[in-house]
This record gives structure tokens, sequence and C-alpha cells, in this order.
């Protein structure tokens, strides 16, 4: 619920809010279709406060938009029954001599025994200061303020071993400034900007060493403060009223999220926090090709790209197994490729738009799995889990007043098509390749709103044929869907 003002003298919005969440969520496998659960599963609520301000011209050519948020989520892992299942739901077995026996782990199913709770503590800010010098120049400074805690807490533990607390927690500051000029009769866009980057992290979790009685528990600290910079450009120029080019070269930077450095044990990721900061050199080519034609609209897309980056960030499977994942930084990844989109509309009822991407990302070098040390990706070989070439198009007919006047009539019906592409990273040529394989899916709905009522139904039918889909990690896709949806507006 959000409540607050718009459009007044003070503010052009003004908004306090809240929400609160609740959810029981069965987990159904680990990160692959081969670990089944059958009783895992996770609980948690959370709650969160906001506050939003927008006001243009607060000060005499200044704008001014900022948003904070403070959140609280409480999340619980359940995982104490022991026994293996089937996908049927069935127990399995194993023989032990000729007496069959049930088949059971380590106390639970994804493990020891667990219950695991979590509570996360994030405080979210952005703020965006815009001063217009005049018509044709803007100054823009915005800042990004996010901290992050956890703690954790697990009875199902040894008492000595929980005694030793594991707690993580973040904080990001993201500073930009940018400027943006406009000139030749608005033909020519130029802007230039500069960002800086500042992380701490701390982190205390336990790690082992040694087997059963051997077994040793220590508490292993990670301090780290990192600090990047980027800065970039894009230029746009109206060669004439049809046709635009556009160009944009930057240095740029990602910082690492809490799931990537702590992990979530809910959804089976395993934590790295020495994990680095993302940085790449960027390019982009691309022209906007917009025709006059009566009655209607066609504006074609092109634009051609390489990124040369270094300790990319990419989730694999953790220590070769199909049961986590963990989040590593592949030293160095060279990409280059092309995407285009083509849109059409007739008289504002009949909408059409197809994209497609296609692009070639390789490995430079030799990656090392942060928990095993095992190497998982090998010089040159292609980007795993990471679709290459897709297509995506929609089609979409809105028909205002068509059965009764002030009705709407909507019918939409999308294709999706992606490419086979590596399930794991293997060296070009190698033998043991594994794939994803190609997927195509078609999707459709109609819905109506009734005159004067402002009552809406939609039906909609998911994965038509009933294809099988997967995942970036080969996880299977529901199948067939239908949807109905029922909508009132009350103002």
């Amino acid at each position: 619920m959000d409540l607050g003002f718009t459009n007044v003298k003070w503010a052009d919005r003004l908004m306090i809010g809240g929400m609160f969440s609740n959810m029981d969520r069965q987990i159904q496998h680990g990160q692959s279709m081969k670990v089944v659960y059958g009783n895992r599963h996770m609980q948690s609520h959370s709650v969160m406060g906001n506050l939003e301000y927008v006001k243009r011209n607060i000060f005499k050519k200044l704008d001014i938009s900022t948003f904070a948020s403070v959140s609280r989520l409480d999340r619980t892992t359940v995982d104490t029954i022991p026994t293996h299942y089937s996908w049927l739901g069935r127990e399995t077995y194993y023989y032990n001599g000729t007496q069959p026996d049930v088949w059971v782990l380590g106390g639970g199913e994804a493990g020891r025994k667990s219950l695991l709770n979590d509570i996360d503590l994030n405080i979210n800010s952005r703020t965006n200061l815009s001063y217009h010098i005049n018509g044709n120049n803007t100054l823009t400074f915005n800042h990004l303020l996010n901290t992050f805690e956890r703690e954790s807490d697990d009875p199902m533990v040894p008492p000595a071993e929980n005694a030793m607390r594991e707690q993580r927690s973040f904080m990001k500051n993201i500073l930009g400034l940018s400027y943006e000029n406009v000139a030749f009769r608005q033909k020519l866009r130029t802007t230039v900007f500069g960002k800086g980057y500042f992380m701490e992290r701390k982190a205390s979790l336990r790690t082992k060493t040694g087997n059963g009685p051997n077994q040793v528990v220590n508490l292993t600290e990670t301090n780290m403060t990192t600090q990047n910079y980027s800065f970039g450009g894009a230029i746009s120029f109206k060669i004439i009223r049809q046709l635009m080019v556009m160009t944009s070269a930057e240095r740029a930077v990602r910082l690492p999220e809490a799931n990537e450095i702590f992990g979530i044990v809910a959804e089976n990721i395993i934590a790295n926090p020495e994990l680095k900061p993302e940085r790449s050199d960027n390019f982009n080519f691309g022209i906007e090709f917009n025709p006059d034609l009566p009655k209607h609209n066609v504006i074609f897309r092109p634009n051609i790209f390489i990124r040369n980056t270094n300790d990319l960030i990419l989730r694999y499977n953790q220590g070769g197994y199909d049961q986590n994942l963990v989040s590593g930084n592949i030293g160095k990844v060279f990409t280059k490729g092309v995407d285009a989109e083509i849109m059409y509309s007739y008289k504002r009822w009949l909408m059409f738009a197809v994209n497609g991407s296609i692009f070639d990302a390789q490995i430079h070098n030799t990656t090392l799995d942060p928990v095993s040390g095992e190497p998982v990706l090998t010089n040159k070989s292609r980007l795993p889990n990471t679709p290459y070439f897709t297509i995506n198009s929609n089609f979409r007919i809105e028909r205002p007043s068509l059965f009764a006047k002030g009705d709407l009539f909507i019918f939409h019906y999308n294709f999706l098509y992606v490419h086979e592409f590596l399930r794991r990273g293997t060296g070009l040529g190698g033998a043991g390749q594994t794939f994803i394989p190609t997927q195509m899916t078609h999707d459709t709905g109609v819905a109506y709103t009734f005159p004067k009522v402002r009552f809406t139904v939609s039906f909609d039918v998911r994965n038509i044929f009933n294809a099988q889909l997967f995942d970036n990690f080969a996880l299977q896709k529901p199948g067939r869907g239908f949807y109905v949806k029922l909508t009132y507006s009350i103002f």
C-alpha cells in the first residue's frame, strides 16, 4: 500500500508505503533434475517500508527524485528428513547384501539436518539531481546506497558449532555524474559520464577440515574493500528525420549482489565471500530507421556490440556436482555480437514486434572452482549456460468499442526461439559436451474490458503445444498452462 500526494505545490509526488509478504515454498530439486527432494521446503515472511519524493524545479532549474526503503526478511529452510525420493514420489532403495534398505542421506535431503533461519536486513536509497543549465545542457548527479546484513541460526547444528555465529554484511556506494548536450536543433545528442563504485564487505563463515571425529570447525573471516571507477559516453545524430545513428563506449563495473557473495541455502547457492567486481570495456554502434508511411509506423533498430570483460561473474555447478551453484569470477571473456529489432503498428490498433540477438562469448583463460579449486571452464571455450541465439516476437490487437461503446478487446500472441547452447564449459571441439536443446514456445491470450463497469476478464494459454522447455541450467519448466484473471478497477 502507498499513500501520499501527487501534483501539489511542494511535490510532484510524495508517497509513503509499506509491504508485507508471506511464503511457503516446496523445494523440489537441486540445481539438476537428477537431485530430487521430497520433504525439503522454505518458509519466509518479509516487511518493507518505503518513501518516495519527486519535485521538478524544487529550486530554479533543479529537479530532484529520491527513493528509500528499509526491509527485513525472515527465511527458514526446513530439511530434517533423510529419505531419498524419486520423481514418482517413492522412496529409493539400495541393496545391502541381499536385503533392500531405504537409501538415506546424512540427516537431511541436501546434507545434514537443518532448520536454518536467516534474517536479512536491507537499506536502499537512490537520489537523482538534475540541473538544467539551459535548454540544451543538463548536468545530473546520482547516488545509490545499499547496505545488507544477514544473521543466521540453526538449532540442528551442534551447540559448540552453532555458538560460532556466522555473520555477513556489506555496504555499497555508487556515485555518478553525467553531462548531456543537445545541439543542431536537437539532431545531435551527446552524453558523457563518470561513476565511482565503493564496496565494503565482512563475512565470518564456518569452514571445516578433516573428516569424522577428526573434523575441525573454524570461523574464517573475510574483510574486503574495493574501489572501482567507470566512465563513458554516447552520441546520437539524426542525419535525416527518418534516420539516426548511435554509438557508445564505456568502461563499466558491476558489483556483486548479496546472494552471489553470501549464498542462499534455500536456493542451493554456495557462498563465495571473495567474489570480485566485474569490469568490462563495451562498445556499441547502431542505427534507427523510421520511414514515413501513411497510417503505418515502422521502426528498425540494428546494433552491433563488443564486450571485453574481466572477472565476469558467472554461476556454475559447485565442484562439478548437480546439487549446488556457486558464483565465481571468469578471468577474461571476449564477446562480439549483433542484435536487431523491428516494430510495426497500423492505426494504433495492430502492433507487431520481433527482436533477435546472436553473439559469441569466448573464455580466454582457465577458471578454477572457488570452493574445490578444480578447473571448471577451459581456455577458448564458449561461455556455458548462456543462450547465444534468440528470437522473440509479439503480435497484438487492441480494438476499443468493438462490441459496445466504451469496451476494449485485446488479443496477443508471443513466440520465443532459443537455439541450443552448452550446459557445461568445455574446450571447443572437446569430448563430453552436453547441450540444452533448441526450444520454441508459443503463448496467446485475450482480454475484454466491459464498458462502464470497469471490469476486465482475461484468458491466457502459455506453452500452447506443451513443448519441453528448460532454464539455463537444464531444469525443466512447466508444460502447457491455462490462466484466468479477473480485474475490477475501483477508481
